[in-house]
């Protein structure tokens, strides 16, 4: 039996659904429901320009993560993992199963449940 649709919507920082809204430090490049989260993918030129990913480089840590699950009322449920330390994904390309690009050059499989690679393809 299928779910009702979560009505995601977004627009700028801010994500809508049917339980409520809440807003990112971040714009958005996509949103989306899967499985009863919320998927949304964070602008990464926005992070690239953020100062605190400026700070987190030079100490040697890694990226600002940017694609995040959210539960239909606004709680982080996880961050998805990078296949590298210094990396982002700029795009998602199937919802289900989650499939993103990174800019390291890897097709990542990522895990609904906690936000893990389940699986990686180098594309070069």
């Amino acid at each position: 039996m299928n779910e009702p649709s979560l009505e995601v919507r977004y627009q700028g920082h801010r994500v809508s659904t049917r339980e409520g809204e809440f807003e990112l430090e971040h714009p958005i490049r996509e949103a989306f429901e899967c499985e009863g989260r919320v998927v949304v993918l964070l602008e990464p030129d926005a992070l690239l320009a953020d100062p605190a990913y400026t700070r987190q480089r030079r100490r040697g840590e890694g990226a600002l993560p940017n694609l995040l699950a959210y539960s239909p009322a606004g709680e982080r449920l996880w961050a998805a993992r990078f296949p590298e330390p210094a990396d982002y994904y700029y795009r998602v390309v199937s919802h289900q199963p989650l499939v993103a690009l990174s800019f390291s050059s890897w097709r990542c499989w990522i895990d609904l449940a906690d936000g893990s690679i389940a699986r990686k393809e180098w594309l070069k």
